[in-house]
C-alpha cells in the first residue's frame, strides 16, 4: 500500500511539473506541490520531499511571493531552516539572496554551516562556501574578512580554495583600483534575474537527482518519475540560482556583519575615519554634557541666591545689634 501510494505521489509531482509549472501555471503548480506535501506518505521518501519543497519555492518565486511564505513552507515540513537538507536549504538561501534579505541569509548560511558542516559532502561545502562569500559577504562590503576566512579554511578542498582565493583577491584590487571603498560600509546588491544566472554550481537540482535516482531503483515506473522530476526540478533549480557562490567556515574565522578599516588603507582614510568616530561620539554625549552643564549652573545661581539672603539677613542683625547698643550707652542720654 505504501509503495503504491509513493509511486503515485512521485506520478503526480511529474505531472505538476509537466502540466503546470512548465506550461507557466505556477499558481495551480503551487496548490499541486502544497497537496503533495499534505499527503503524510510523502513524509517517508525524504527525496521526494526535498523534490516537492524545491518546486513548491520555484513556483512562489515565479509569482513574486514573500519571503516569510517560503519560510512558512520549508519551517512546517522540517521544523526549522537549519533542519533542511541541503538542497533545499541552498534554493531558499538563494531566493533570500534574490530578495537583497542578505543580512538574514548571510546568518542563516554561519548557523546552517555551524550545525551541519560534517554533514555536508565536500562539493556541497565548497559550493555554499562559494554562495556565502561571493553572494552575501562580498555584496555586504566585507571583502577583507572573506580574504581572511578563505585563507584560513582549512575544510576547503585546495583547487577551490585557490580559485576563490584568486577570485577574492582580484575583486579586492579592482575595488580598490577604483576607488569603491576600502571594504566598509554596505555594498548595493545587482543579483539581476534568477531565472537567468546559470553559473552558480548545481545546488538543489544535483542533490535531488543523484539521491533521486539511487532512492528508485526499485521499479521501473518510479525510476522513470523520478528522472522525469528530478531532471525538471535540475532546470528549474538552476534558474533560481545567483551568479556566484560561495560559503565560509564561520565559527572558526569569527566573521561578523562590522565594518573594519583595511590594512592597506591610506593614513587620510583612518584618520577620516577616526574623525567620523570622534563625532559620532561627541553626538552620543551631548546630551549627557549639556544636562550637566544646565544643573551645575542651576546649582551656581542656587548658591548664589542662598548666599545673598543671608548676607541680608546678617546686615539686618548687625544694624538691629548697634541701634540696640548705642541706645542701652550711658553718654548717650
Amino acid at each position: 500500500m505504501t509503495s503504491a501510494t509513493l509511486e503515485d505521489l512521485h506520478q503526480r509531482l511529474t505531472e505538476v511539473e509537466n502540466k503546470l509549472f512548465t506550461p507557466g501555471h505556477f499558481r495551480g503548480a503551487e496548490a499541486e506541490c502544497l497537496g503533495i506535501l499534505a499527503d503524510s506518505y510523502t513524509k517517508t521518501d525524504l527525496q521526494l520531499q526535498a523534490c516537492t519543497v524545491i518546486l513548491c519555492i520555484q513556483a512562489m518565486f515565479e509569482q513574486k511571493k514573500p519571503a516569510k511564505q517560503v519560510d512558512h513552507v520549508v519551517m512546517e515540513q522540517y521544523g526549522s531552516l537549519l533542519k533542511a537538507p541541503y538542497q533545499v536549504f541552498a534554493v531558499w538561501f538563494q531566493y533570500k539572496v534574490y530578495h537583497r534579505d542578505l543580512r538574514s541569509a548571510c546568518k542563516y548560511g554561519i548557523d546552517y554551516l555551524a550545525e551541519n558542516k560534517s554533514k555536508l559532502d565536500q562539493w556541497q561545502y565548497d559550493e555554499f562556501i562559494e554562495l556565502l562569500v561571493f553572494h552575501c559577504l562580498t555584496k555586504l562590503g566585507k571583502l577583507k574578512r572573506a580574504l581572511q576566512f578563505l585563507k584560513r579554511n582549512t575544510r576547503l578542498s585546495t583547487p577551490n580554495k585557490h580559485k576563490y582565493l584568486k577570485r577574492l583577491t582580484k575583486m579586492i584590487s579592482e575595488r580598490e583600483g577604483s576607488g569603491s571603498g576600502s571594504g566598509y560600509g554596505d555594498v548595493s546588491v545587482d543579483m539581476g534575474p534568477m531565472s537567468n544566472d546559470k553559473s552558480a554550481g548545481q545546488t538543489a537540482a544535483q542533490t535531488a537527482a543523484q539521491s533521486h535516482n539511487s532512492h528508485t531503483t526499485t521499479t521501473l515506473n518510479k525510476q522513470q518519475t523520478t528522472q522525469s522530476h528530478t531532471t525538471q526540478s535540475h532546470t528549474h533549480a538552476s534558474r533560481n540560482q545567483p551568479k556566484e557562490t560561495n560559503d565560509p567556515e564561520i565559527k572558526e574565522t569569527k566573521i561578523s556583519p562590522d565594518n573594519d578599516i583595511s590594512a592597506k588603507s591610506s593614513r587620510w582614510k583612518r584618520l577620516v575615519y577616526i574623525i567620523r568616530k570622534v563625532i559620532k561620539r561627541v553626538k552620543e554625549v551631548a546630551p549627557v554634557a549639556f544636562a550637566l552643564v544646565f544643573v551645575g549652573v542651576l546649582l551656581l545661581l542656587m548658591k548664589n541666591a542662598v548666599s545673598a539672603v543671608q548676607f541680608q539677613h546678617l546686615k539686618a542683625e548687625a544694624r538691629k545689634f548697634l541701634n540696640l547698643f548705642f541706645a542701652l550707652d550711658p553718654l548717650s542720654r
